[in-house]
């Protein structure tokens, strides 16, 4: 009887186990679950598909919840080692995002290539105004114009792991990147 007490507890105790740690496939993940994603787990030991797919799923959460989500009092609750992992997830997201967004950039026509830098400008500046590229020393949200400054230092190292030929196409996306948020910044 003892033991069929035992096996009970045991089987409950891992069925609970399971059901907090189980998180759905990212694109079928609720707001919530989402959150849990970059919080419980390590992206970069994910399979470059669940890494796409997250990073697809963060992007229509973005914009979805453009104005209504305030991540800041979300974030305020974590603890450290959760804050650090979140940190940690989206900027490796980040790092998929580049090699994604910058091999699409050159499928695109020449006339179709501002809107696409336009949006993909609006994503960076989502994730900067939800204090998803780290905050300020006040732990408010970086400015955009400083999550840009801080994001560039991390980019370069991500670039110089990359072969010759995508380096050089990264270069190019990051550089027109930055051209028309300039040209948009200013007109």
């Amino acid at each position: 009887m003892l033991a069929l007490v035992a096996l009970v507890a045991v089987s409950a105790g891992a069925a609970y186990y399971a059901h907090l740690t189980y998180l759905p496939d990212p694109l079928e993940a609720s707001d919530h679950d989402l959150f849990r994603w970059l919080v419980m787990r390590d992206v970069r030991e994910e399979a470059p598909e669940a890494q796409s797919k997250l990073l697809c799923r963060i992007e229509i959460y973005l914009d979805q919840n453009q104005e209504a989500f305030d991540a800041s009092d979300a974030l305020a609750e974590l603890s450290e080692a959760q804050h650090e992992q979140f940190e940690n997830n989206c900027h490796a997201l980040l790092e998929v995002w580049l090699v994604e967004k910058s091999d699409f950039y050159f499928t695109l026509a020449e006339e179709d290539r501002a809107a696409f830098l336009d949006r993909q400008t609006k994503c960076i500046q989502r994730w900067a105004s939800q204090g998803w590229l780290g905050n300020n020393t006040e732990g408010q949200p970086q400015s955009v114009m400083a999550a840009a400054q801080g994001l560039m230092k991390r980019i370069s190292p991500w670039i110089e792991r990359q072969d010759k030929t995508r380096q050089n196409r990264t270069r190019q996306f990051l550089s027109a990147m930055a051209l028309r948020w300039m040209v948009r910044s200013y007109s």
